[in-house]
């Protein structure tokens, strides 16, 4: 049987029983920056950003259709600091672009971190009106 749910308590209302799995314990107290579909419940995988479950008559299987990995090669490493700036300018200003595509005015939650003060710089820079708001 499958069982597919967002949350836990999801299946627990279901009348689902979970166990420890003992190995992935360990595993994530060991390595707990290395992420991974298995979760420390037994029986009970994590569907991870990027992935997609594949359901069919044989069974369920998951497919990944994109990671980050694909992009830490060595091929991909840039050397030139001023062309790897450039770099994650032009994905910061492609992606906030994306975002107020088609809208004039946009409101920005400002923590005072430097992700606020760049997704700010950001939007000047595709010319959308901003307000902002403390977060």
């Amino acid at each position: 049987m499958l069982l597919v749910a967002s949350d836990l308590a999801l299946l627990s209302d279901l009348g689902c029983r979970f166990t420890v799995d003992p190995g992935a314990l360990a595993r994530h107290i060991a390595y707990p920056e290395w992420r991974r579909s298995e979760t420390c419940l037994g029986g009970v995988e994590e569907l991870r950003g990027g992935d997609r479950l594949l359901v069919s008559a044989d069974g369920a299987d998951r497919e990944t259709l994109w990671s980050p990995w694909a992009f830490v090669g060595r091929d991909r490493m840039i050397d030139d600091p001023g062309e790897a700036a450039r770099a994650v300018r032009n994905a910061v200003h492609l992606a906030v672009r994306a975002r107020v595509t088609g809208h004039d005015r946009a409101v920005l939650l400002l923590s005072g971190g430097l992700d606020s003060a760049i997704v700010a710089a950001s939007l000047k820079a595709t010319g959308t009106e901003v307000r902002s708001a403390s977060g």
